[in-house]
């Protein structure tokens, strides 16, 4: 978990249009810190990702705000995303949402990043992305013709 002395930063969404004026905030953020290319473009696709399942489910955000909270240090990059009703929710309640028995592939989210941690019900996400490393999930590849690493 990151230190104390960190400031997390928090934005409100109401719309969908709003994702990326979010992200740009997250990616400057970044900037100044020793992460590569590789480990930006992670972040930027898993977080705007994550942010339009959110907006595409109105079960999970039904009227209500999504809210993203970001902390950056020189290490790892955390980002929450929750609904506005999920602030009091019990710690601890961090599982993988039920998935279809029919889910054969990995989310470019937990492709792309070192952790990412589900509350149960799906409406809270926590991604985690350490400087230099990737895939969370079954060592994804990146696709051939590039010469980045994930």
């Amino acid at each position: 978990m990151p230190s104390s002395r960190l400031d997390w930063s928090e934005i409100t969404l109401r719309q969908r249009k709003e994702i990326p004026r979010a992200i740009a905030q997250v990616m400057r953020s970044m900037e100044g810190q020793p992460y590569s290319v590789t480990d930006g473009f992670a972040v930027q696709t898993s977080a705007t990702t994550a942010l339009e399942r959110f907006f595409d489910s109105p079960a999970l955000t039904g009227s209500g705000p999504v809210r993203l909270r970001f902390l950056v240090s020189a290490e790892e990059v955390w980002i929450e995303i929750d609904t506005a009703d999920s602030a009091g929710s019990l710690p601890g309640e961090n599982h993988a949402p039920p998935v279809g028995a029919g889910r054969r592939r990995v989310s470019l989210v937990e492709a792309y990043m070192t952790s990412v941690e589900y509350r149960a019900d799906g409406r809270q996400v926590t991604l985690k992305r350490r400087r230099g490393r990737g895939a969370s999930a079954a060592q994804a590849f990146p696709p051939v013709g590039y010469d980045f690493q994930i």
